[in-house]
């Protein structure tokens, strides 16, 4: 069997800011770098998908990176760093999130989406449509989780029922690959759980 690292990042900034989902120009270059170093070689998520589906040949010591988010400083500043070794990556893309956003933002636009993909060099995938935000959960309004709680009915002064958790998680899982899907032309193949639910 082939054990894949699976790396993931958020965003690559030009100075420290004290957040620990960030990394600097510098750092993610010294990763990536090492990463060459050590004799990594870098798979695409068709690539991965493949391998576990068909079982594809992939190539020594292989690594998924992955960036959470759809941030612009991801692509824009860490993708001069994965052109530099011959890397490949895979963004997860909040799609409510990539619909408003304005160039010179903090999330990539559709268009900038478009950009990313015809580098070559990256997969887009969802990280949902809505669900990268917490919710209420009660009447008093206690916060969760959108992808793992049943959310609070204000108008209704209830919990969703489960029917209803889950034709609100099937909507936003089909919306956002659908939008994806739509803008770019091509299968989307992967999803990001927010927060790391499962």
């Amino acid at each position: 069997s082939t054990a894949i690292p699976i790396l993931v990042y958020h965003g690559v900034i030009k100075k420290p800011d004290g957040s620990t989902i960030n990394l600097t120009e510098e750092e993610f270059n010294d990763q990536i770098f090492a990463l060459k170093k050590a004799g990594y070689h870098s798979i695409s998520l068709e690539d991965l998908y493949a391998f576990e589906t068909q079982g594809i040949k992939l190539p020594d010591h292989p690594i998924l990176i992955t960036f959470d988010d759809g941030r612009a400083d991801s692509f824009y500043n860490g993708d001069p760093i994965l052109a530099a070794v011959g890397y490949k990556a895979t963004i997860f893309v909040i799609t409510s999130y990539a619909e408003g956003a304005t160039t010179d933002g903090y999330y990539l636009t559709p268009s900038e989406l478009k950009i990313l993909q015809s580098t070559g060099r990256w997969s887009i995938g969802s990280h949902s449509a809505n669900g990268h935000e917490k919710y209420p959960i009660d009447a008093e309004g206690s916060l969760g989780y959108f992808f793992s709680d049943n959310l609070w009915l204000s108008d209704k002064k209830r919990l969703e029922t489960n029917a209803e958790f889950e034709t609100r998680i099937a909507g936003d899982l089909i919306a956002s690959k659908t939008y994806l899907e739509d803008l770019l032309g091509t299968e989307v193949i992967g999803f990001a759980f927010p927060f790391g639910e499962m």
